[in-house]
């Protein structure tokens, strides 16, 4: 059994205990020395065998598929906020973490491949990619001989449980290049240096299946008293593919929306299956609630037919999001200059010029005489001899006129567009103002005439 293979490695643990106790400061230095220790008796164990690989502080095996990273516990304590199960020894986020590691998280993401495990596609907010996507794998935490799962050493702190054991995503993360041309891994340079954190991080190597933020998280997850040891406890993080219940597969799915006869009708296109029209909202929810089985991600994009109105594209955007969840529907980005789902859901408070933060800008679109007439503002703070709010007004009457006055008028406060649409306004007419301006404005949002009633937009920077 696997397990029992890290007997000797738990006596090396306990031949440091009491020098660990004697000098706490130097915890990490003698992990440090016997985890390099470790390494040179695996080297020589597996020379010359192509089936293990062992690297800095982590040896994988594809036979067994298996890797596992030496690593050591943290001086983090039962009060203090969780961020990371595991982050390298350089990265300074020691009092956050876990466990800390000498591997660099390229080298993991390689022990990952080795065993024969592909990466997906880290989360990347930038590009409306809100849902990391990947092979499950299991992290599990060996002490003393004991495995834990990685999710049973964090406690939420609102329902005082462990995590749910959701596996983790093999996202990989991105690749940098820097100023003179080499390209770097990510998770090497760029803060926090992420291995494997417990909210969503677009450098990490190992992602969270669930959508949440830094943010969100922060201070509501603390590590599980059950399981808490002494700075510098020598552990061995092990990770392996899921299987069974934790075997999380993928599928992509794609919705047609389209209008027949004044009504808004659905086609399904599920993975390599033929497409099914499924006709009215209601049953399109019902066929991809069937779909939903709890034990498959079903990546999903939408696809709008210029005449369907805004309205109801905002409707089918809503009932898909209460769908949303890991192991369900996970909304993707649609096609390049389209509108990202979320655009449709600002926080209604954003109406209120008062209640924003920043100074976005505000296309009024009317419909008179059959034709869409644009009004283009701009609320801004101007500081004279006093400080005094100032609404601008600009010339707006053509999608062209309304990029070259937001473009030739920028600010660093003005960096989202709203747009006010009238409750007969199509996607098609939406999309031939809104379209030219995402490369420079990614940030629209769209206050539809009824009013959003689920999950709001983030936030938008500055505007």
């Amino acid at each position: 059994m696997f397990y029992k293979n890290l007997l000797a490695f738990s006596l090396m643990a306990a031949s440091v205990a009491h020098a660990q106790e004697a000098e706490p400061k130097g915890a990490y230095e003698i992990a440090r020395d016997t985890i390099t220790q470790i390494i040179e008796q695996k080297k020589k164990e597996f020379a010359g065998n192509p089936d293990v690989m062992v690297l800095d502080s982590l040896m994988a095996d594809r036979k067994k598929k298996i890797v596992e990273i030496y690593a050591c516990s943290t001086s983090i304590a039962a009060t203090d906020p969780v961020e990371f199960f595991i982050t390298p020894a350089n990265s300074g986020k020691d009092y956050e973490s876990l466990t800390i590691t000498w591997a660099k998280p390229s080298d993991i993401h390689k022990a990952l491949e080795f065993i024969g495990l592909k990466p997906g596609h880290p989360i990347n907010f930038n590009t409306n990619h809100h849902w990391s996507r990947g092979p499950r794998v299991v992290m599990k935490m060996v002490r003393n001989n004991q495995p834990v799962r990685a999710e049973q050493m964090v406690v939420d702190t609102e329902t005082t449980k462990p995590l749910a054991l959701t596996g983790l995503i093999f996202a990989g993360s991105f690749t940098h290049t820097d100023e003179d041309g080499k390209t770097h891994y990510a998770a090497d340079m760029v803060d926090s240096k992420a291995i494997a954190p417990n909210y969503n991080d677009p450098v990490a190597v190992l992602d969270m299946p669930r959508r949440l933020s830094q943010a969100e998280m922060y201070g509501f997850q603390k590590p599980n008293p059950d399981h808490m040891v002494k700075i510098g406890t020598l552990t061995t993080v092990t990770l392996e593919p899921g299987v069974d219940a934790d075997a999380i597969q993928s599928r992509d799915l794609k919705i047609e929306m389209s209008l027949t006869d004044g009504k808004p009708t659905y086609v399904l296109h599920d993975a390599d299956k033929p497409a099914a029209a499924v006709g009215a909202l209601p049953h399109l929810v019902e066929s991809v609630s069937k779909l939903a089985d709890g034990k498959t991600d079903l990546f999903t994009t939408v696809s709008i037919a210029p005449d369907v109105p805004v309205n109801d594209v905002r409707k089918l955007y809503a009932l898909l999001m209460t769908l949303e969840q890991d192991r369900g529907v996970k909304i993707d980005p649609p096609a390049d200059a389209e509108l990202f789902h979320r655009a449709f859901f600002p926080q209604e408070s954003w109406r209120n010029r008062v209640d924003r933060l920043g100074e976005p800008w505000e296309l009024f679109l009317t419909r008179t005489d059959g034709k869409i007439v644009a009004k283009l503002e701009r609320q801004v703070e101007v500081y004279e001899a006093d400080k005094k709010i100032e609404l601008q007004k600009f010339d707006a009457k053509t999608p062209d006129e309304f990029v070259k006055a937001v473009n030739d008028n920028q600010s660093q406060w003005s960096k989202a567009i709203f747009i006010y649409p009238p409750a007969d306004l199509t996607y098609g007419e939406l999309m031939s103002w809104a379209r030219p301006v995402l490369a420079t404005y990614p940030r629209v949002f769209v206050f539809t005439s009824e009013p959003a009633t689920t999950q709001p937009a983030t936030q938008p920077q500055g505007g």
